[in-house]
C-alpha cells in the first residue's frame, strides 16, 4: 500500500493537478542522475531533476502476482548528462532506479512511488540508449545454487580464493598506446602470457578508474591486447597497476599459486561422454 503525505492527498483530489514524472538514478559508487519530464528543472530534497536530460521511461506495470514487469528508461546520451562512454563502461549497471510523481508547483510537498528497482541490460543505438529497469521482484526469479565444473568457480583474490594480490600487483606507467585495447610498458620483463587474464587498472589520465582484463601479453616489455577497450583513451605517461590472472585450472592453482587447497572446482567430474556411456558402448 502507498502512503502520501497530506499535502500530496490533497492535491490528487482535485479536478486539475500539476504533477511531474521524476526518476533518480543512483549509481553503486553514490552518483545521482536525475530526470523529469517537466518543462523545467526540479528540486526534489536534495537532487536536481533536470528537463533537459533527454530521457524518458516506457509505460509503467505493476503486478499483484509478484511477477518481473518489462520497463525501458530511453533517452539520449549526453556528456553534461548521463555520458556515453560511463553508460557503456558499466557505471550505471545495477543502479538504483526509482520513478515517481510530484506536484511540481510543489516539489517538497510529497511523492507518489511508482517503481523502484535496479537497472539491467542497456543498449546504444547511435547517440540515444535504452536501459531496462528491473523491478525488486526480480530477485525472487533468480535460481540460487552452484553448478559443478572441472575448473574453478571462484575468481583470483575473492574470499573463496583467499590469493593475497596485493604482492603479486604491479604499477607502472605507459610507454606506447596504439588504441584503447592495444597499450605498452615496456618496462615490463615477465615472461611471455604472464599477464594472460589480469586486470588491468588505470589509475591517472582519461581512464583512470576503470579496469579491463587482459586478453595476450605475447612476449616481455610488448604491447598487451585487452578483451574489451577503455571508455576513454590512454596517453603515454598515464598510470596503471596490474594484477595477474588466473584460467581457473589445477595445474595453474597448485603450480603458480599453491593454492589448491582452495580449488573451487571438481577436476575428476566426468564429461557429457562418460554421463551418456551405455553398457558396451
Amino acid at each position: 500500500m502507498k502512503t502520501l503525505s497530506a499535502a500530496l492527498e490533497a492535491h490528487l483530489a482535485q479536478p486539475v493537478t500539476t504533477l511531474a514524472l521524476c526518476w533518480r538514478i543512483q549509481r553503486l559508487d553514490g552518483q545521482v542522475f536525475g530526470a523529469t519530464n517537466h518543462d523545467r528543472d526540479l528540486t526534489v530534497g536534495a537532487d536536481l531533476y533536470r528537463a533537459d536530460a533527454g530521457a524518458t521511461p516506457g509505460a509503467l506495470e505493476a503486478r499483484a502476482d509478484l511477477s518481473v514487469p518489462g520497463l525501458e528508461v530511453q533517452g539520449v546520451l549526453d556528456d553534461a548528462a548521463l555520458g556515453a562512454a560511463e553508460l557503456m563502461a558499466g557505471r550505471y549497471d545495477g543502479a538504483a532506479v526509482e520513478i515517481f510523481a510530484v506536484n511540481w508547483a510543489d516539489p517538497d510537498g510529497g511523492r507518489l512511488e511508482l517503481l523502484a528497482g535496479t537497472l539491467g541490460e542497456v543498449r546504444r543505438r547511435g547517440d540515444a540508449f535504452a536501459a531496462e529497469v528491473r523491478g525488486l521482484a526480480q530477485a525472487l526469479q533468480q535460481t540460487i545454487g552452484e553448478v559443478l565444473t572441472p575448473t574453478c568457480r571462484a575468481d583470483l583474490g575473492d574470499a573463496w580464493c583467499t590469493v593475497d594480490l596485493a604482492p603479486l600487483t604491479v604499477a607502472g606507467t605507459l610507454t606506447a598506446v596504439t588504441d584503447a585495447r592495444r597499450l605498452r610498458d615496456s618496462a615490463r620483463a615477465e615472461a611471455a602470457g604472464y599477464w594472460d587474464g589480469g586486470k588491468l587498472t588505470m589509475t591517472s589520465g582519461a581512464a583512470a578508474g576503470f579496469s579491463a582484463e587482459v586478453s595476450a601479453y605475447p612476449a616481455p616489455g610488448a604491447t598487451w591486447e585487452l578483451f574489451e577497450p577503455l571508455p576513454y583513451l590512454p596517453a603515454v605517461g598515464d598510470a596503471y597497476t596490474l594484477a595477474p590472472g588466473c584460467d581457473k585450472r589445477p595445474e595453474t592453482c597448485a603450480g603458480r599459486y599453491a593454492n589448491m587447497l582452495n580449488f573451487q572446482g571438481e577436476p575428476g567430474i566426468p564429461g557429457q561422454d562418460e554421463i551418456l556411456r551405455y553398457g558396451g558402448g
